[in-house]
């Protein structure tokens, strides 16, 4: 009797090592590293820069990239915040939220509005509304 409890509690501690094992697994996977978003943004740059899809797969968000190229705001209708996704698409600010800079930068490529951002953000931005893509190799991790 005794070596079925030990063999029974011995199968559910293995049982449960294996699950929490998993679900690290698969949440350290959700989570992406420096260079990953380092590259996504130089691949929307250079879809954006170049008007070529192709960049768009290795991006952060692939549809929208898709959509800001091809200047589809149909998209938008299926997009999350419909006025974010409008504003950047057909370059209208005043779509944006009053204190989204970054928003209000995109959509203008107004450097001003990334000079009310904090020092980092503020240089990203405006490689990114400049569509540098040599800022965007390595310089942000």
């Amino acid at each position: 009797m005794n070596k079925k409890i030990i063999i029974f509690v011995g199968l559910l501690i293995a049982i449960i090592l294996v699950g929490t094992s998993i679900y690290y697994i698969s949440t350290m996977q959700k989570y992406k590293t420096c260079e990953q978003i380092n590259e996504e943004l130089y691949n929307y740059i250079l879809a954006i820069k170049n008007q070529d899809i192709t960049y768009c797969g290795n991006t952060g968000n692939p549809d929208f990239c898709v959509a800001h190229v091809k200047k589809d705001i149909s998209f938008c209708d299926t997009y999350p915040d419909k006025n974010y996704c409008l504003a950047i698409i057909t370059s209208n600010e005043a779509l944006c939220p009053a204190e989204d800079w970054w928003c209000k930068a995109d959509a203008s490529k107004n450097p001003t509005y990334c000079d009310k951002m904090n020092e980092k953000e503020k240089q990203q931005c405006k490689a990114e509304i400049a569509l540098n893509e040599k800022y965007f190799q390595g310089n942000l991790c």
